[in-house]
């Protein structure tokens, strides 16, 4: 089975790693299913999304930015990882503390 994530290595020695939505995912879901990879432990396993985050609330407002073309972003931390979400298809996954460098 072919992954979801890209990882990529970066000059700090942490890792960034690229999620795929697939069509008509929430966002929520993308998040959980890419952490879950990552980790290789199931979806099941992992703390729920909103002790980091309000799900419905990150999917509303990420389908309303890429209806509008906004440059919407969201980032928080989850399951120690840093998570970075955008108005585009794509979600960033960081090792660590939240990434100071422009994204």
């Amino acid at each position: 089975m072919k992954s979801h994530y890209d990882p990529q290595i970066i000059t700090d020695g942490g890792t960034e790693i690229f999620i795929k939505r697939e069509p008509n995912e929430p966002v929520s879901q993308t998040i959980i299913r890419g952490i879950a990879e990552i980790e290789r432990v199931p979806e099941c396993n992992l703390s729920p999304l909103y002790n980091s985050v309000e799900p419905e609330l990150l999917n509303r407002l990420m389908k309303h930015s890429q209806r509008h073309q906004s440059d919407l972003s969201i980032e928080f931390t989850y399951e120690g990882w840093t998570i970075l979400v955008r108005g585009d298809k794509e979600i960033k996954i960081t090792d660590g503390a939240f990434n100071c460098k422009n994204s």
